[in-house]
């Protein structure tokens, strides 16, 4: 069984020199996160190394029409011959000059995923087993907040502004170019912790039955120290980690004094 969520207690097994030598022949990376959790910043942190592929939400129920529109594929939504001629074309337009592809991939689109790919590998019995024949052998990173109120805050004010990320310059990325009004709301956050922590609960499972054994990296460190967090996954994917130096977020930090203010303030509710 897999220990709990720790950066620490894995990093000596995933990214000394042994490892890294023993598994450089990864073709893709699937990082498995939950939102708010960071994973745009480190999406954008690991396309900018140029050998980690670019990874997106792919299989995102909303996304796909939009990437089928933009790749050019005029099959018939949910067909075989779509999922075939989508799966190829994200593989071959989305994969780096290095030959890695990238996928982000939330908990809630798991079971859509494992559908789709079920249509064009049907003799694969396991999640793990459709991913690898899908997407060649992928290196699996675990992003996880351990901060859960600070992540269900963050949550709760991008639903409630409609603003989602933000450009280190301080423009829109996505999201309303201007804000709505938002207010405090302690069910809401209560309700997204909850949510928060049975999707990370249900990462952990998933990872235990697939017999995946995860690189994780937390919110706090990715936030803390990037280059640090990027040179681990350069090193457990087999590249140079000193690729990581030069790469800076892209996107913003959106908690404010608000936020902080929202969060002592429910804090101090519960206890």
């Amino acid at each position: 069984m897999l220990r709990p969520f720790s950066l620490p207690c894995l990093l000596p097994a995933l990214v000394g020199e042994t490892y890294a030598d023993a598994m450089s022949d990864f073709q893709s990376i699937i990082l498995c996160a939950n939102p708010r959790s960071g994973s745009t910043m480190l999406c954008d942190l690991m396309a900018s190394t140029g050998v980690l592929g670019r990874p997106a939400s792919f299989y995102r129920p909303r996304s796909i029409p939009d990437w089928a529109e933009r790749l050019g594929i005029d099959k018939e939504a949910g067909s075989e011959e779509f999922e075939r001629a989508y799966l190829a074309a994200i593989r071959q337009h989305e994969t780096d000059a290095s030959g890695m592809f990238g996928l982000r991939l939330m908990w809630d689109s798991v079971e859509g995923l494992v559908g789709r790919l079920s249509k064009l590998f049907p003799d694969q019995q396991s999640n793990a087993a459709l991913f690898e024949t899908a997407f060649d052998r992928p290196l699996y990173i675990g992003l996880v907040r351990e901060d859960k109120v600070a992540q269900a805050v963050s949550l709760v004010r991008a639903k409630q502004s409609g603003q989602w990320h933000l450009s280190s310059d301080g423009s829109v990325r996505q999201g309303r170019k201007t804000s709505q009004p938002i207010s405090y709301d302690a069910q809401a956050i209560e309700n997204e912790i909850a949510g928060l922590t049975r999707d990370d609960t249900a990462w952990q499972t998933w990872f235990e039955r697939q017999n995946v054994t995860p690189l994780q990296v937390t919110y706090e460190d990715l936030a803390t120290d990037p280059q640090t967090v990027v040179a681990q996954i350069l090193t457990a994917s087999g590249h140079n980690p000193a690729l990581s130096q030069n790469v800076q977020p892209v996107t913003a930090k959106m908690a404010d004094e608000e936020s902080r203010q929202w969060m002592a303030r429910y804090r101090q509710e519960i206890c």
